[in-house]
Parts: structure tokens; C-alpha cells; sequence
């Protein structure tokens, strides 16, 4: 009877899991109170076991969110700061915010507090959410999660006080929650919040024109959170334990002291302001294939090698280091002493651009192609011109002299 039950099940349409399910219930039962008319190894034969166990595994297999690409966050941070419609700045902005914080849909829509501050070129928000499911017990459903998030991703504008202005446009402080639903037929926010589901359908509309619709039906609002995640790990900045309290998921004896407390999230700002930098500069592409990315350390590993082994041109080579390490213009590869650079005066200014920040010169392979040192042109860089390089205070790229010298062009 039961064999025939579990083949109903499944000819009916049921849950895949609906008949493991059942079986867990009977032995749950069977623990509690005990079966008195028959034994519970008698009704669940093998072949039973077997039928919920074939049905389980016709479940959908799990599939982990798809993460966004550098272009389409770039495209939201447009969005967020030049749209004409004032709703579709304020539903990006609070879509990046989601997406700095590493901030559940859920969890956004309970913030009770938001606050803004700017330091130099750094513009942090800071928020308080009262619901969240870090809330297990009751102490901690008495203690509000704090979110920060960076003002500046991988443009250098800043989106964060776009959408601050953007919320105070549409006077977001006077709303019962946090984000409201949009309605397109009223064209007015009303006061119910925003849903997940609406907020996935506001991230294709958004990314539609940029990244077309086969693209667009791929994304979804929880893979924000997995694509902050994703680059943290890529980036190799984060350890184990820091990629989990960007997540919000520490381990238990540290869940008081990590989650909660607001020292640890700027830590943890500070390393996602140098991955953003490095993404903004070009010293790291997250959307890199993994073999790219495992070539770039190895060859920074190997430059690295090359330095500790020579010790000429130490001085020169140091000053020069600290130059460029003014902005983190090549952390990965360290600058280290060995590089004998190469000298302004024997460069054609044609082929020659300079970093706005470090002011350190990089030279082209040709005309609109890469550098020497592997890297590409951002807009971090603009043309060198004579004067530039006449300076005394001129520094080449160390990376640039070696890959020009080992091609055989240049003179050691």
C-alpha cells in the first residue's frame, strides 16, 4: 500500500521531495510514538526507499545565481546618476546598494536609518535594518544589522550621492517603507514595498538595452549579492573568514562581534576600496577567464622572484616605487628594486600615456593597443606630452621597461 501511495504521488504531479518527505514523517512518528500494528522496517522495503529516492532525484538541480558583469554595474551606476526618470534613479541606486552592502532584497527593505558621509574621494552609506535572517535568537532579533556600502564602484563618479539626492527628489523619507513599488500605470510610488520578484523585473529592464533581452532573462535580483561576493573572491584580497562577514555569515562564536559591529564592516570597506580601485585602473578584470587570472599572478609571482634576486638600481628603483604606489599603481607586481627602467629621453611621446593619479608613464605596444605591461588604456590615463616626459620627476612603468627590453627593442 504504501508502494502504491508513493507511485500515486508520483503520477499525480506531486513535489519531487513530497515522497521523502513522507518517509521522514513515518520515521519521525514511528521514534515518538511507535507503530503497534506493524514495524516500521516492514513498510519501508527497499523498494519503497527506492521510489522516494528515485523521485527525490528527479528535483530541479540547484543552480547558483548568475553574476553580473563590470559593464552591467557600470551601466546601473549610469543609470543611477544621468537617467531622465527620477524613479529609475532611485530603484538603481537602491539595486547598487544592494550590491555594495551584499545586502538581501529582503533585508533592505526593513532599514531604518541611512546616513552619508565623505572622505576625500571615499563616500560611504551607512544603514541600519531591523528584520534580517541573521536573527536567530531573541537578543539578536532586538539588534539592528548594520550595512555599509561604497559611494564609488567602477566609474569615477560618484552613484551613492546620486541616489541620496534621488530618494530626498521623491522625499523617500516620508514613505511607510523603505523602497516602495512603482506604479507604471499611476506613475506614482505607492505604499506597498517593493517585492523581489519586482525588483528582478526592474534589473532586466534596466540592463535590457545594454546587455539584450537573452542576457537580461538571466539576471535576477539575488545574484547582487553573489556577484560582490564573486569578485571578492577573485580578487584574492579577502580571506575565508572575511569573505563570510561580507556576506553577513560568520562563525557562531564570533556572530556578536562580527555581524554587528560597524568596525568590522569598514575593514572590509577598506579591501573593497582597493578591489573597486584595481577594477577602475585596470589591474583586475573580474570577468576575466580564470586562466587569464591565474597567468596574472603567476607572472606577478615570477616578476616578484625576479626582484628578490637583483639588488641594482635599488635606490633609484625605490623612489620610483613609492611614486607609483601613491595611487596602487601596480600592488600585484610590487615594483620591486631589480627593474632597471627605461630612460623619458629615448620613448616616442606618440606611443607614451600617463596615469592621471601615480603619474607614473606607460608605454604602448602601437598606436591604440595595449601596453608593454599588459594592461589597457583606461580613463586613468591621458596622453603624455613632451613636458611629461622631459621631468625630472619622470617614472616609467617598471613592467612596461621590462617587457620593451625583453622583446629585444630596448637596450639593457
Amino acid at each position: 500500500m504504501l508502494y502504491k501511495y508513493i507511485c500515486h504521488l508520483r503520477d499525480s504531479g506531486a513535489g519531487s521531495t513530497t515522497p521523502s518527505q513522507l518517509v521522514e514523517a513515518m520515521r519521525f512518528a514511528d521514534n515518538l510514538m511507535g507503530f503497534t500494528q506493524v514495524r516500521l522496517q516492514d513498510m519501508l522495503s527497499s523498494r519503497v526507499t527506492g521510489a522516494a529516492y528515485s523521485f527525490f532525484m528527479t528535483k530541479r538541480i540547484r543552480k547558483p545565481a548568475e553574476v553580473l558583469t563590470v559593464t552591467e554595474i557600470s551601466e546601473l551606476e549610469r543609470i543611477c546618476m544621468h537617467d531622465d526618470a527620477l524613479h529609475r534613479r532611485v530603484i538603481a541606486g537602491h539595486l547598487l546598494f544592494s550590491f555594495a552592502a551584499a545586502a538581501r532584497w529582503h533585508d533592505s527593505m526593513y532599514v531604518v536609518a541611512l546616513d552619508s558621509s565623505k572622505a576625500g574621494d571615499i563616500f560611504l552609506l551607512e544603514a541600519l535594518t531591523s528584520k534580517h535572517k541573521s536573527s536567530r535568537g531573541k537578543e539578536q532579533q532586538m539588534e539592528l544589522l548594520p550595512f555599509t556600502a561604497l559611494g564609488k564602484i567602477t566609474v569615477d563618479d560618484c552613484w551613492g550621492q546620486c541616489w541620496m539626492d534621488a530618494r530626498n527628489e521623491s522625499h523617500a523619507d516620508t514613505w511607510n517603507e523603505f523602497l516602495c513599488s512603482w506604479s507604471e500605470s499611476a506613475h506614482l510610488w505607492v505604499e506597498s514595498r517593493m517585492s523581489t520578484a519586482e525588483a528582478t523585473g526592474w534589473l532586466r529592464e534596466l540592463l535590457e538595452p545594454h546587455a539584450g533581452p537573452d542576457r537580461a532573462s538571466k539576471l535576477t535580483r539575488h545574484g547582487l549579492k553573489a556577484t560582490l561576493l564573486s569578485w571578492a573572491a577573485k580578487s584574492t584580497l579577502f580571506s575565508a573568514d572575511e569573505q563570510l562577514a561580507l556576506g553577513h555569515h560568520v562563525h557562531a562564536q564570533y556572530r556578536s562581534a562580527m555581524i554587528y559591529s560597524r568596525d568590522n564592516q569598514i575593514g572590509l570597506c577598506k579591501k573593497l576600496h582597493e578591489m573597486f580601485g584595481k577594477i577602475r585602473d585596470g589591474l583586475f578584470d573580474p570577468d576575466a577567464t580564470r586562466v587569464s587570472r591565474l597567468f596574472q599572478l603567476a607572472y606577478a609571482t615570477m616578476l616578484e622572484s625576479q626582484g628578490d634576486d637583483s639588488d641594482s638600481d635599488a635606490t633609484t628603483d625605490s623612489d620610483a616605487s613609492s611614486v607609483a604606489s601613491s595611487d596602487g599603481e601596480h600592488n600585484d607586481i610590487a615594483q620591486k628594486p631589480g627593474y632597471k627602467r627605461l630612460d623619458a629621453d629615448d620613448l616616442e611621446v606618440e606611443l607614451c600615456l600617463i596615469n592621471n593619479n601615480s603619474k607614473v608613464i606607460h608605454l604602448l605596444v602601437s598606436e591604440d593597443e595595449k601596453f608593454w605591461c599588459g594592461r589597457h588604456a583606461s580613463a586613468s590615463f591621458r596622453r603624455a606630452e613632451v613636458d611629461d616626459l622631459s621631468a625630472t620627476e619622470a617614472v616609467i612603468c617598471a613592467n612596461c621597461s621590462q617587457a620593451y627590453r625583453a622583446s629585444g627593442q630596448g637596450q639593457c
